[in-house]
């Protein structure tokens, strides 16, 4: 403990693809980076992330006359391995950070006759491959804020208004960002609890969230001032993708991050579900199953 800030790990799928939830020591797979992490919370580094140094699947050509190192797939399935891998992170990671391609392009192709060659996304003329173009699309869609703590100046928030940051060694990271009426915030976030994370003073006037459509209040105002403060806005909603704006109603409001989580009362609720489908399929099964006629 201690002796970083950050962990790199390699996130390579080789064989198979990034929903292979095998994690073993003996197993290198997209899974991998769990046992790394299993580590760093047994040693009580738990608050620190990990990035991955590469990640990528080989789509090595069946006409390759050596062994496939590296495993071996389509081009295809490259590109859907590749684009399921960073929505699998970003579903179930909150602890990855950054997670880095392995490879864009080799500066010429003279190195056709080695394996590692086809993790490229484009040739050395630039001419794209399909896991190219699933990343370009993947890049360059809406943004969503995904499992974990994040804080004011994630990417995927949008800020409209008059909105300033101010510098606080109390505060996460020591800065918040101050929000005046009629200011507001918009995001994606996908999980199924949002809270936001507040600073509050006798200055804290009334927020207003529209969750999915949904509106509520929040009046934040506060005889003495208290740092991080965790303000939930909706809780139990389903697994998935919801749309929230934010809008200072008066005063002035102080966010200091976000937290969105994926609730244990949600997957329960799920498995009761999928367990009462398997029990009407029994029943249904033995009802309908033919019997043997008594002669």
């Amino acid at each position: 403990k201690g002796y970083f800030d950050i962990i790199s790990v390699q996130g390579y799928g080789l064989w198979t693809g990034p929903d292979d939830r095998r994690a073993d020591p003996s197993r290198t797979n997209f899974s991998r980076p769990l046992l790394i992490r299993e580590i760093m919370v047994r040693n009580g580094d738990a608050d620190k992330p990990i990035w991955a140094a590469e990640v990528g699947w080989n789509a090595l050509p069946q006409e390759f006359p050596s062994m496939p190192v590296y495993g071996r797939v389509s081009e295809e399935l490259q590109a859907q391995y590749a684009v399921r891998a960073y929505e699998r992170a970003q579903e179930e990671w909150p602890w990855m950070g950054v997670m880095c391609y392995w490879f864009f392009k080799r500066a010429d192709d003279r190195e056709k006759d080695q394996p590692f060659y086809y993790f490229r996304l484009v040739e050395p003329d630039f001419t794209p491959h399909p896991v190219y173009w699933a990343l370009k699309e993947l890049a360059t869609s809406q943004p969503v804020v995904g499992l974990g703590y994040k804080q004011e100046d994630h990417w995927a928030l949008t800020y409209g208004g008059r909105w300033e940051t101010q510098f606080d060694e109390s505060a996460s990271r020591g800065t918040y960002r101050v929000g005046f009426p009629e200011d507001t915030l918009s995001f994606t976030f996908r999980g199924t609890d949002l809270s936001l994370i507040m600073v509050k003073d006798e200055r804290s006037g009334i927020l207003e969230a529209v969750v999915d459509g949904q509106r509520r209040g929040y009046d934040l105002s506060s005889p003495l001032t208290r740092y991080q403060v965790e303000v939930p806005i909706v809780e139990g909603l389903a697994d998935g993708q919801h749309q929230v704006e934010i809008t200072v109603v008066s005063d002035q409001v102080a966010i200091d991050g976000l937290i969105v989580r994926r609730t244990p009362i949600y997957l329960l609720r799920r498995s009761l579900g999928l367990l009462t489908f398997a029990a009407l399929l029994a029943i249904l099964g033995y009802l309908l199953w033919p019997r043997p006629r008594e002669i």
